[in-house]
């Protein structure tokens, strides 16, 4: 090869073949793929799906572009105004529209919105206006929002916002599905217009197979895979369908094999979220069958698992705890009554592969406890070991709950202070550490049970709980580290309907507009000087605040601060009868296996290695004997192994890193300026040139491919 043919290699053929190595993948993956739509094949789809099939599976609906939380007055309200060129979808911003799709509201606003646009809501709302009121118009401007995305989406190179976001995709393809039941036999039904609905539909399939756009870890994992069997339902005959159908199929079975482990938890740390798992379960379950697929004996098993732990999330009044992104006050009791017929005592839920227990009274009172992490897995908050306490249609103790995402301050509200776990001061959101429960034990009216939590740096804390009956709690802290000089904290959140009344130095009355009941909490630590200044509703450290049906509420919360080893502090919750209870003494401290708390009213609890004794106001009398837990049956290797095996299988979703390439692409167009100027320049050595050359652009080839977007 002559050095001119080199010398044009290394100066224009290389660095051209690098920057479309960067870029091509990228397109290629989100390229609008189109398939060939014969009047046939339009025909035949006016078919599907079959009236029993859609009677059965509509509407199938996911995450946040749910609209049946609007009332039919108010969908009716949005539509009309859609007609008049105005959206004004309530809690979403306000925009003037000249048609129903609009490309310049596609990455407009908040990222809140954007996600809804690009999921349909638009569409989404006018078929749910066309359902109520039968007025044609609104199912022909759904057609035209559908087929305007359709000519938005084919124009698109890269991705930006969320118009290729996994749970946009997903969604769009579920609303196009309903779309297509309603059209396909409506008076508006043309062959045109329906063989762009059925191209944006293969389009969308083509999208929602690609393992590298596939999100395997999540629950939008299972949408993409739910929202392609619903398509491949409604739309067998377009290419490939049976193909997808079935690639769906499997990825499911696969994924949830770690999405919900074998105590029918949802590993996704938070009480909404296993509402919302229970929720993708029911509905594969359905479009299996929808599908003529078998479905797995372990699938239906863990069905009835994660139901049955969901109800026992569920409080009397529908509510759920705030664990993880789980919104105070959101909730559906599922089957109500469950413990009605059960003696006042404490009934308790206990996963201990996935870190979760509840204990609940027919009075009614319901606590949680959790001490869940699965580092694998999404919506988690630093929480371990943090408890959410609700007694008699009153929240108490909780969490910070859901902290939008679009929110810039999330991450800040979501971390440790945002529950009552104990931990170190500025203790790292991702910090190396483990939870397990060390000890059970119950009698008659009481209930037990012992965590460790240990981080890597040698910080380790103990909590044991306590619940007697139904009107009475104790929790005791106790904290060991290695590090000297550092300090722990804990921040015991109230509920922010709850006010509170300083009744004698660390006691506190507890009392909301709701509920006529009365609590007093008190707190108690190994540092006489240790006065509780209660917070509310801080700004600067986002202590104090819940998150709401009705929005971010300030709430109180009582800051827990000392040094972190060889200390202990109490929590105490009690019923309040009308008169001021006597403090709570700690007569006697060994280790956390050995101490004495006691009231003046002759409550005492006594614990002695393994044995508990339970004396309250001289009138209960109980003996606990303690059941350790080993740590091997707290590890879930089923979970572990299926995850890790899907994650060498799948690689994970690729990375848009746009402004990567644009900065590796600029800084290969600045080497081949440099290259060109070179080579003109020397006229010497021209052979060693272009080979150092050529080496070089291999090298830089394999440090961007190998390490640069690794």
């Amino acid at each position: 090869m002559s050095s001119k043919i080199i010398a044009y290699t290394n100066t224009y053929i290389f660095p051209i073949l690098l920057v479309a190595s960067i870029w091509y993948p990228l397109i290629s993956n989100y390229s609008y793929k189109e398939t060939s739509i014969t009047s046939e094949i339009t025909e035949a789809s006016t078919k599907h799906p079959l009236v029993e099939q859609a009677r059965i599976i509509e509407r199938l609906e996911l995450g946040a572009l749910k609209v049946h939380s609007l009332s039919p007055h108010q969908i009716l309200r949005v539509a009309k105004l859609l007609k008049d060129g105005e959206v004004n979808i309530p809690s979403l911003p306000i925009f003037k529209t000249a048609a129903p799709f609009d490309e310049s509201l596609v990455n407009s606003s908040h990222s809140e919105w954007q996600l809804k646009y690009s999921g349909f809501i638009i569409p989404n709302i006018l078929l749910s206006a066309y359902d109520i009121s039968k007025d044609i118009e609104y199912l022909k401007m759904a057609k035209d929002f559908i087929l305007g995305w359709a000519s938005f989406e084919k124009k698109q190179w890269l991705p930006k916002g969320f118009v290729w976001n996994d749970h946009a995709i997903s969604s769009r393809a579920i609303v196009m599905a309903s779309f297509w039941n309603r059209y396909k036999n409506s008076p508006i039904f043309n062959h045109s217009d329906a063989e762009g609905i059925l191209q944006l539909a293969f389009s969308t399939a083509n999208l929602l197979q690609n393992n590298q756009l596939y999100t395997y870890k999540t629950n939008h994992g299972t949408m993409q895979n739910l929202a392609l069997l619903k398509l491949a339902i409604y739309f067998p005959k377009l290419e490939e369908m049976e193909l997808y159908k079935n690639k769906a199929i499997n990825r499911l079975v696969i994924q949830f094999n770690y999405f919900i482990n074998s105590e029918g938890a949802v590993l996704e740390h938070s009480a909404g979220y296993q509402k919302f798992g229970v929720d993708l379960l029911s509905t594969t379950i359905k479009l299996l069958k929808e599908s003529t697929a078998e479905v797995p004996e372990k699938l239906k098993n863990l069905h009835l698992k994660s139901q049955l732990f969901l109800e026992s999330l569920y409080r009397e009044d529908g509510s759920l705890p705030a664990t993880g992104d789980t919104m105070i006050g959101a909730g559906k009791q599922l089957f109500p009554g469950l413990i009605s017929s059960q003696p006042d005592s404490i009934n308790q839920t206990l996963l201990k592969k996935t870190g979760y227990a509840i204990w609940r009274t027919k009075s009614p009172s319901h606590l949680t406890i959790s001490w869940a992490y699965n580092p694998n897995m999404g919506h988690k908050h630093p929480d371990e070991l943090s408890v959410n306490l609700w007694r008699k249609s009153q929240n108490i103790i909780t969490n910070v709950g859901y902290w939008p995402y679009k929110r810039a301050d999330r991450t800040k509200a979501i971390n440790w202070p945002g529950s009552n776990a104990p931990h170190l001061q500025g203790e790292a959101f991702s910090s190396d550490r483990k939870s397990y429960i060390i000890s059970t034990g119950s009698s008659k009216n009481t209930r037990f049970i012992e965590l460790l939590r240990k981080e890597a740096s040698g910080f380790n804390v103990n909590r044991q709980i306590f619940q007697i009956k139904s009107n009475r709690w104790l929790i005791l802290d106790s904290f060991e580290d290695k590090t000297p000089n550092r300090l722990m904290q804990t921040f015991w959140t109230l509920d922010s309907s709850l006010y509170i009344t300083n009744k004698k130095g660390n006691q506190f009355q507890l009392s909301s507009d709701q509920t006529n009941q009365k609590m007093i909490m008190e707190f108690l630590s190994s540092e006489d000087n240790n006065t509780i200044h209660p917070i509310y509703g801080n700004q600067e450290q986002l202590v104090g605040w819940n998150t709401t049906k009705k929005g971010i509420r300030p709430a109180y919360a009582f800051p827990i601060e000392q040094s972190s080893n060889q200390s202990w502090s109490i929590m105490g919750l009690t019923e309040d009868a009308g008169t001021t209870p006597p403090p709570i003494l700690m007569n006697n401290w060994v280790d956390n296996q050995n101490w004495e708390v006691s009231q003046a009213d002759g409550s005492s609890i006594t614990r002695k290695d393994h044995k508990m004794y339970i004396q309250v106001a001289g009138s209960i009398k109980e003996e606990l004997t303690l059941t350790a837990i080993p740590r091997a049956k707290q590890i879930d290797t089923e979970v572990n192994q299926s995850y890790l095996q899907a994650k060498e299988f799948y690689g994970g979703p690729m990375k848009p890193l746009i402004k990567y390439r644009i900065k590796v692409s600029l800084l290969i167009l600045f080497i081949a300026s440099f290259v060109f100027i070179s080579l003109k320049l020397i006229k010497n050595n021209q052979a060693k040139l272009n080979l150092f050359t050529s080496v070089s652009w291999v090298c830089l080839a394999m440090w961007v491919h190998l390490i640069y977007f690794n």
